[in-house]
C-alpha cells in the first residue's frame, strides 16, 4: 500500500500507522516512517468527551487517523490541541468541524502568516484533498489546563 504524501517522494511501501494505549485512555497514533509531513499525533478518550493531540498532513491520512479513532471511542473529538503549526499537525484541523481547536498565540499566528501547505514547487504529487486553514481560535500564552 503506498501511503500519502511520502509516495510522492519516495515510493518505498510503508507499514501501516499503529495505535499504542501509552497510559489509561491515552493513545499515540504513530506513523512509523518519520519522514517530512509524516508525524505521529494522539487522542485522549475521557469520560465525557475526546481530546485530540493534532491531526495529520493530509485529507486522507486524517481520516485514517479518525476512522482508527473511533474504534477507540464512541464520540469525534470535541477537544483539538495543536502543538505547533507545522501543516504535517494542523493540516487536517478541518475535518474536525464541531471541536473547539486549542493552541498557544504564536501557534494561530505564524498558521495565519505562514499557509499551511509547503512552498510552491515542494512536494509537488502530493494529494493534499479538501484541507483548508483551521488555526486555533482558544489561545494562550503561557498555560491552558484542560
Amino acid at each position: 500500500m503506498s501511503h500519502g504524501p511520502l509516495a510522492a517522494v519516495d515510493d518505498r511501501i510503508l507499514p501501516p500507522p499503529r495505535v499504542e494505549e501509552v497510559a489509561d485512555r491515552v493513545f499515540a497514533y504513530v506513523q512509523p516512517d518519520g519522514s517530512w509531513w509524516i508525524n505521529n499525533t494522539g487522542f485522549v478518550v475521557g469520560r465525557s468527551g475526546v481530546l485530540s493531540i493534532d491531526t495529520c498532513a493530509t485529507e486522507k491520512r486524517t481520516r485514517d487517523y479518525l476512522r482508527v479513532l473511533s474504534q477507540h471511542a464512541d464520540r469525534s473529538p470535541t477537544l483539538l490541541v495543536n502543538t505547533h503549526h507545522h501543516g504535517d499537525h494542523t493540516n487536517g484541523n478541518c475535518l474536525l468541524p464541531g471541536a473547539a481547536v486549542i493552541g498557544h498565540r504564536r501557534c494561530r499566528e505564524e498558521m495565519l502568516r505562514g499557509g499551511f501547505l509547503p512552498p510552491e514547487g515542494l512536494f509537488e504529487s502530493v494529494q493534499w484533498g479538501e484541507i483548508h486553514l483551521t488555526p486555533p481560535f482558544v489561545t494562550f500564552d503561557d498555560r491552558l489546563d484542560l
